[in-house]
């Protein structure tokens, strides 16, 4: 079990630490300018071609391009995920949530209180940390429901008729959205 994942036993599993990025780094740095740029380039092309354009498994070509840009928008999918649903049943679905997150929060808090192999202080900062999160107020709908919003976060990223182009940009915009996170304070409320 990985992540409460089946995993065959067979499979190849790689792990990443912070220490050998800084290390691989370091020795791109005293590699030639060329050597870098050309290993950059093979591990790129290779990732396009086999995320973007082969299929992993037989579908039509129409569907796999759905879940690809499916996959690289996910904020865009969810507005249009959102829209779908009129506003009383929206409202609905927020209720529910504020319900399940005040349940959670108060069973989290209580799970932590009795928590033995924990240290008081840790225990405090936990339960502060529990005290100070906050439910995205509206589900994310005043952001997904927000053309305005979605447009800004899309007007740098021109698309047109080439799907290679388009997966690309798509591709640097979704990277971009997952390496902000990566300096973030672990502590913060919203990181949890």
């Amino acid at each position: 079990m990985l992540l409460e994942e089946e995993v065959a036993e067979d499979a190849l599993v790689q792990v990443y630490f912070e220490s050998y990025f800084k290390a691989l780094f370091e020795e791109l740095g005293h590699s030639g300018e060329r050597r870098t740029v050309n290993a950059l380039m093979v591990m790129f092309t290779h990732e396009l071609y086999y995320g973007l354009v082969t299929n992993r498994q037989y579908c039509n070509r129409r569907n796999y391009c759905l879940k690809v840009s499916q996959k690289l928008m996910d904020d865009v999918s969810s507005a249009l995920f959102l829209k779908s649903f009129g506003s009383e049943k929206l409202q609905k679905f927020q209720t529910l949530v504020n319900q399940i997150y005040n349940e959670l929060i108060l069973s989290f808090k209580s799970d932590i209180s009795k928590m033995t192999w924990m240290d008081a202080e840790s225990q405090t900062a936990a339960l502060e940390k529990a005290q100070h999160m906050r439910l995205f107020a509206d589900g994310g709908m005043s952001v997904f429901l927000n053309d305005t919003h979605l447009d800004s976060q899309l007007h740098e990223y021109p698309m047109n008729s080439g799907y290679l182009e388009n997966a690309i940009l798509l591709l640097k915009r979704y990277r971009k959205r997952m390496y902000s996170t990566y300096k973030k304070d672990p502590s913060d409320s919203e990181q949890m």
